[in-house]
């Protein structure tokens, strides 16, 4: 019990939602290169041609590389490291944990969370600037209408429940609409996460 209680110290969980298909394949060629030429240890778990779980596991202190400390410092700190307990990182994927037609804003009405998924059109945003460029979400465009990841078209009252809300905020342009956005998927995400763990916990099963 004490050996497993030092490991969930040293455990953190980063979830995603459909993180297999975009942001697990985004990140993970880069953290191979970095962790390789760190000689630590990465694993990838795969269903299908998805990644749906990357662990890492981090041996040293990350302040012992170079440039950081001097060279005394470095001896002391790899010295004091050596027992230490390893460091455990999962990026798990949420939709792992639900079925597979199911949405951030269709799980969010299905456990009656109060944070709701909104829209963005994401085929407008290739830079920063250019989203700065746009005054308004403009729900009437054509061009907004589509939603790039689920090749669906958006429907009109969420665009114009959008653009309530971009109102309401007092935004100038699409960029400040987008840090809205962001945290808002983030709140979601975060109340979803709890949710399936409290439901899951009822059961007696950790879904960590």
């Amino acid at each position: 019990m004490k050996k497993r209680l030092n490991e969930i110290i040293f455990e953190c969980v980063l979830t995603a939602f459909n993180g297999s298909n975009y942001d697990n394949y985004l990140i993970c060629n880069s953290l191979v290169i970095i962790l390789t030429k760190l000689n630590e240890k990465i694993e990838l778990f795969k269903k299908g041609a998805s990644i749906s779980t990357i662990k890492i596991n981090v041996k040293q202190n990350l302040t012992m590389f170079r440039n950081i400390l001097c060279a005394e410092r470095k001896k002391r700190v790899k010295q004091e490291s050596a027992s230490k307990w390893i460091m455990n990182l999962y990026i798990k994927d949420i939709l792992n944990l639900v079925a597979a037609n199911m949405s951030l804003d269709k799980i969010s009405k299905l456990f009656n969370l109060k944070v709701s998924k909104l829209c963005f059109p994401y085929e407008k945003a290739p830079s920063i600037k250019t989203l700065k460029s746009f005054t308004s979400l403009y729900p009437n465009d054509e061009f907004f209408r589509q939603d790039t990841f689920s090749g669906k078209e958006i429907p009109l009252k969420t665009r114009l429940e959008a653009q309530v809300i971009f109102n309401t905020q007092g935004f100038t342009n699409l960029y400040q609409y987008s840090v809205y956005y962001l945290k808002q998927d983030c709140i979601l995400l975060h109340s979803i996460v709890l949710t399936l763990f409290d439901n899951y916990l009822a059961d007696s099963i950790n879904i960590f």
